[in-house]
């Protein structure tokens, strides 16, 4: 369990600020999840009922989704901070 002091000032300002505006995205995220390295993508095999409780992300953060209105423009998974973030390698 982590404590306070391992995020900087920064960190826990956006944090308290997204915390206070709980808006739904209207927006596409700037950093998608999709294309992080530690994004894994749901094996082809699993049930609805696994389905239901996979996470995709290999660091278990929780991750939001946006769908665009005009679907399937701008759709994927979205952290709105993630300090564990590491750009995938091209052709992974």
């Amino acid at each position: 369990m982590s404590g306070l002091s391992d995020y900087s000032s920064d960190e826990l300002l956006l944090e308290l600020i997204r915390r206070e505006n709980k808006n739904v995205a209207t927006e596409p995220p700037d950093q998608w999840c999709d294309f992080c390295a530690h994004f894994k993508g749901a094996p082809p095999t699993m049930s609805e009922e696994e389905l239901d409780s996979y996470n995709p992300c290999s660091k278990r953060h929780v991750m939001k989704f946006f769908m665009d209105k005009d679907y399937p423009m701008e759709t994927g998974f979205y952290r709105d901070n993630c300090r564990d973030r590491k750009e995938a390698e091209q052709g992974k």
